[in-house]
């Protein structure tokens, strides 16, 4: 089988070409590289702080004193009814 040069065409229709990014809306795109680009930017300052390697006797108290206040300040169970029908 031997195909006719003359009935295939030399190269894709220009008329059905399309670009990569040509079906969405640009006012779109513009808005969301713009957005992605200030939270990259943002998450990329809060990658360079450098994180406390110690903690001093001050701060371990203090969170002692709170780790305390939340355990002491739980609701106290309430008695059962079994125990006033036996009263």
């Amino acid at each position: 089988m031997q195909h006719n040069a003359a009935a295939v065409p030399s190269s894709f229709p220009r008329e059905l070409r399309s670009k990569l990014f040509s079906h969405l809306e640009p006012r779109f795109t513009a808005i969301f590289l713009v957005a992605l680009a200030v939270i990259g930017g943002f998450v990329f300052l809060i990658s360079l702080r450098k994180l406390p390697d110690t903690v001093s006797e001050k701060q371990i108290l203090k969170i002692q004193e709170r780790y305390a206040s939340i355990v002491l300040n739980q609701p106290k169970p309430k008695p059962k009814e079994v125990e006033k029908l036996k009263k």
